[in-house]
């Protein structure tokens, strides 16, 4: 399976948000709880708590953050076998983020319950709530790393050769020599 779409989000926050991974209960569908095994600088694994389907279960599962994207598979888990690969780019005219999925899965016993036009189905009602959600952690993100950066320069003092120059909030005063 592979899915492409755009999204509304710069490129830097929806990656922020994916390999945020402790965050994935607050915005991709039904991830409920998330803990770190282990975790290095470009890699975790994770034990992921799911609730698809009317059923929860876990899903152990490596990711591997590459410079545009993330690779997820799984090691163990309710399928025989899955790993995706997530790409985010900026298109070359700009504006948003062009989003891809390319999943490999074998269902194993679960397509003996669910066929597989009812999985290529659920997969793909995923990957829209995915993206939906992605675009809106990328929001709040970057509107938090701007809302930080305001607040962190509460005060700047400048030398002149006419005096001080003070910014207190935005605001600018001067004390002449």
């Amino acid at each position: 399976m592979r899915r492409f779409a755009s999204i509304d989000a710069a490129q830097e926050g929806v990656q922020q948000g994916f390999v945020d991974f402790v965050r994935w209960p607050e915005w991709m569908p039904g991830v409920r709880e998330v803990t770190i095994l282990e975790a290095g600088e470009d890699q975790a694994m994770l034990d992921t708590l799911h609730h698809n389907f009317g059923q929860t279960f876990h899903v152990i599962q490596r990711c591997r953050i590459t410079p545009d994207g993330l690779h997820q598979s799984q090691i163990k888990g309710k399928f025989k076998s899955w790993e995706s690969r997530w790409r985010f780019v900026t298109p070359p005219e700009g504006g948003g983020t062009t989003v891809s999925c390319e999943m490999k899965l074998d269902p194993g016993l679960v397509a003996w319950i669910m066929p597989r036009r009812v999985l290529r189905g659920f997969l793909d009602r995923l990957f829209e709530q995915c993206l939906a959600g992605a675009e809106e952690q990328a929001r709040i993100l970057t509107e938090s790393t701007v809302a930080r950066a305001a607040e962190d320069t509460l005060l700047q003092v400048f030398e002149t050769d006419a005096g001080l120059e003070i910014w207190v909030e935005g605001q600018r005063f001067v004390v002449e020599r």
